[in-house]
């Protein structure tokens, strides 16, 4: 299926802010107001909730169906072009429920990373839209100006050009093509058995994650394979995967993906996105080349119209 691609960003667009997922810590409010300096430093104009920052239930920013009811404000208000989001954390998943039926709208820019994965795959999936795995306002890279975050960033989402090929390590030769899927591996896991599924066949798989050890990501690649989920992918690229690997035995997080991913598809490591200390923004839908040979993730097409 062919997902429908957003209009690229404009100056002087207006863009909205949601909290879908976790709220924010104490000490990370001036990571957000840096995050909304560069976003009106790149020509937009902010809008957020005034109580966006508000830490009132539990470890979510606000009740479920207040979440729901913030975003879906956002997907319908006209004047608004993109939406970003604060942080993840958890929660996104929980108000997937109350979004509604909202698939005949026009696609905006969404662009999120980490738990905001399980809503990539909802919109993907439910609504057929290009979206961007991407920074969030509090990501680290992006609020502090890390260089190829916030160029990437910018590029992505107002560029009719497709991104510039990004360089990665080849853990398995070959080449591919295939519209390019997937996120935060222990977020699609949360996936399975929903009726937002990833559906990867004939896909090229992105998989990225922070902290988990060797043999649980092994644990999670076997879960997809067991789902079906892994059956056709053409081939699969991993992010950068910071605290996966065991300080005792550098190079067993390798030995173990290889291990878990047998087959004759290419496999490429480190793609700057997600977590890590570069978050480079990539469309999710797009047509890709996976190259094992040279090292490189093609795009082959833009994200944006």
């Amino acid at each position: 299926m062919r997902l429908r691609k957003p209009s690229r960003l404009l100056p002087g667009d207006r863009v909205g802010i949601a909290a879908p997922a976790s709220h924010l810590r104490c000490d990370q409010s001036e990571l957000f107001f840096r995050g909304v300096e560069a976003l009106k430093e790149m020509g937009f104009e902010v809008h957020y909730r005034a109580d966006i920052l508000d830490r009132r239930h539990l470890y979510f920013a606000g009740e479920d169906e207040d979440r729901a009811k913030e975003l879906i404000d956002l997907l319908l208000d006209p004047t608004i072009k993109a939406i970003f989001f604060l942080r993840g954390g958890y929660g996104t998943q929980r108000m997937i429920p109350y979004l509604g039926d909202l698939e005949g709208i026009a696609p905006k820019v969404i662009v999120g990373g980490s738990d905001l994965t399980v809503l990539h795959a909802f919109v993907g999936r439910k609504w057929g839209w290009v979206t961007f795995y991407g920074p969030h306002l509090t990501t680290p890279s992006f609020a502090e100006g890390e260089r190829n975050t916030r160029k990437s960033f910018a590029q992505t989402l107002t560029s009719f050009k497709p991104p510039d090929p990004i360089p990665c390590e080849v853990l398995r030769k070959g080449k591919a093509r295939g519209v390019i899927l997937g996120g935060c591996l222990s977020s699609l896991v949360t996936t399975l058995g929903t009726s937002y599924q990833l559906q990867a066949q004939g896909a090229i798989l992105f998989l990225e994650d922070q902290n988990e050890s060797p043999y649980r990501i092994d644990r999670m690649i076997t879960h997809l394979r067991s789902a079906g989920v892994l059956e056709g992918v053409r081939g699969v690229v991993f992010g950068q995967m910071p605290g996966c690997d065991l300080p005792e035995k550098e190079g067993l997080l390798k030995e173990a993906i290889l291990d878990s991913l047998r087959g004759d598809f290419p496999i490429l490591f480190g793609l700057p996105s997600g977590h890590g200390p570069i978050n480079m923004t990539i469309p999710l839908g797009v047509e890709v080349e996976l190259d094992g040979e040279e090292g490189l993730l093609r795009f082959l097409e833009a994200g944006v119209l």
